[in-house]
């Protein structure tokens, strides 16, 4: 009897042994599998992402795009459109309509892009109040507090309000404001005392590093009239789209804020009210020497694009709309490229 209990015991002990080999065996098994599941959804996702905003309904931005700099090749179409693009420029300075424009224009899927009239300077106006969101964005990736700062806003002695476009909302004398409050109307709708404030909240110092680190070849001071050529300002958009000077979510911040921009003349009314742009207009000038000009991103259904659009003239008017027609033969363009 004993020696079949003995008997027994070992093979108790035996099947338990292959018991707990086989958990194990397992256990490695669902750990490989789920690895491989792991990995299968990584590639997954990067080519998600790598499919751009299209495919990420909230996101503004494309890390992943090769649309670094202007590397990009000429098509048949696209030589076309610039030479109609130039031709519709001539005959508006013809007529009387523009004393000269510039265009900037990239395909953010297949980098191809050109300019016109690329050398001429031009006054940003509030086209550079991009650059002063940009910077302020950078400082609160380090310090995420920023946001939350308030500051009072007191009467502007040296203040002279000159814009054509009116915001519809102003900050007041004596009212207190956050960061994010004042960058918020600096931008959508493009308050210049908000504006002024945030510049002088720091003494120029998050304007003039993200402007100078973007474009490596200025190095602006305090002192200077700003002019800027058409070619060179849309570095700013490129890159907030790349999320080469901002980190993912603050860029992402950056586009999404550019996307609730108020004014819906220029580039706006050239494009369906469906298809969104995330953009912001300048002015500059009084009288019969103004200047006109809106930049931006059209996210065009799986096929992004950057236009920039600058204009001098005598009548502001005249300049909006030439913004709105190159934004409109713009966007006809594109909507031929895909569909063909």
């Amino acid at each position: 009897m004993r020696v079949k209990a003995n008997n027994i015991g070992i093979k108790l002990r035996l099947h338990q042994q292959k018991i707990w080999w086989l958990n194990h065996v397992l256990f490695f098994l669902a750990i490989i599998v789920l690895s491989l599941l792991s990995i299968s959804d990584y590639h997954k996702n990067l080519l998600l992402e790598k499919g751009g905003i299209e495919n990420r309904q909230l996101l503004f931005v494309n890390p992943f795009s090769d649309c670094k700099g202007d590397v990009g090749f000429d098509t048949k179409e696209l030589v076309s459109f610039k030479q109609h693009m130039e031709g519709f420029i001539k005959e508006g300075v013809k007529a009387n309509i523009i004393k000269s424009s510039a265009v900037y224009f990239k395909d953010l899927n297949n980098c191809s892009w050109f300019s016109i009239n690329e050398r001429e300077k031009f006054s940003p106006g509030s086209l550079l109040k991009v650059p002063l969101l940009t910077g302020y964005l950078k400082k609160a990736e380090t310090d995420p507090q920023l946001f939350k700062k308030r500051v009072q806003f007191v009467r502007d002695e040296e203040f002279v309000d000159s814009q054509y476009i009116k915001p519809v909302k102003e900050i007041e004398i004596g009212k207190t404001y956050t960061i994010e409050e004042l960058l918020y109307r600096a931008i959508v709708y493009s308050d210049n005392k908000a504006a002024r404030q945030l510049f002088y909240l720091d003494n120029g110092t998050s304007f003039f590093k993200a402007f100078n680190d973007i474009l490596l070849h200025h190095n602006i001071k305090l002192e200077q009239h700003v002019s800027i050529n058409v070619r060179d300002y849309a570095e700013f958009f490129t890159a907030l789209y790349n999320a080469s000077y901002l980190n993912r979510d603050m860029a992402n911040s950056a586009l999404k804020l550019l996307a609730e921009v108020d004014f819906k003349k220029g580039l706006v009314a050239g494009i369906p009210a469906n298809v969104r742009i995330a953009h912001k207009f300048g002015e500059w000038g009084t009288g019969q020497d103004v200047e006109f000009h809106d930049c931006g991103i059209i996210y065009y259904p799986q096929h992004s694009y950057l236009l920039c659009v600058m204009a001098k003239g005598e009548n502001e008017e005249n300049l909006i709309k030439n913004a709105q027609d190159i934004s409109g033969l713009t966007y006809q363009y594109v909507e031929y490229v895909v569909k063909k």
